[in-house]
């Protein structure tokens, strides 16, 4: 339900808010131990807001090169990512407006972005904020596949969702929180 504390679970995660009571940790260690740059190295959030998850003044093509890690290692010849980047984006129906300010797409194109910028992350942990709230049928079963992606790479992914056929559907494990606790936790196939 709205309000039971599913984003501010990930902005714990995440390190962008510190939790009352218990904590958080990644490998063992306490997210608020960690520095932001730690964070980074192994957590990525996609926020529910669309408007978070893109610089709104670069192309695609410039996001995609700022969240493109790899490309910045190893200072790849422009035409090759202009290729690369020609292929993440296709897989989302965005590959024709790479040239693009990100702030004209719409909110949903924009949280298509947002989970194209997650495949570039190297980070294990991906923290997805409703990433098909805002997506038709056709686009949401593009960004599914994008996460499913993620997860067989071996990424741990909490995704965020109100769509209770939608979290039964995918991963490994349901959870449901209602008023900030935790009222339903099944793996497998234990889950109804």
């Amino acid at each position: 339900p709205n309000g039971s504390g599913k984003s501010t679970l990930l902005k714990a995660i995440s390190g962008q808010l510190t939790a009352d009571s218990g904590t958080a940790e990644i490998a063992g260690k306490q997210v608020g131990q960690m520095s932001p740059s730690e964070i980074a190295q192994c957590v990525f959030h996609v926020n529910q807001d669309p408007l978070l998850g893109a610089a709104p003044k670069l192309t695609l093509f410039e996001n995609l090169l700022v969240a493109d890690v790899q490309a910045q290692k190893d200072a790849s010849p422009r035409h090759i990512l202009v290729d690369k980047y020609h292929t993440l984006l296709r897989k989302v129906g965005l590959s024709d407006r790479m040239k693009q300010l990100a702030r004209t797409l719409s909110g949903g194109e924009r949280q298509l972005l947002a989970v194209v910028i997650a495949e570039l992350r190297p980070a294990s942990i991906m923290l997805l904020d409703e990433p098909l709230a805002a997506l038709d049928p056709v686009k949401a079963g593009l960004c599914v596949d994008i996460i499913n992606s993620l997860h067989q790479q071996g990424r741990t992914i909490l995704q965020v969702t109100h769509d209770p056929p939608s979290a039964l559907s995918g991963g490994d494990r349901t959870i449901v929180l209602r008023e900030g606790k935790v009222v339903y936790d099944k793996e497998g196939s234990e889950r109804d």
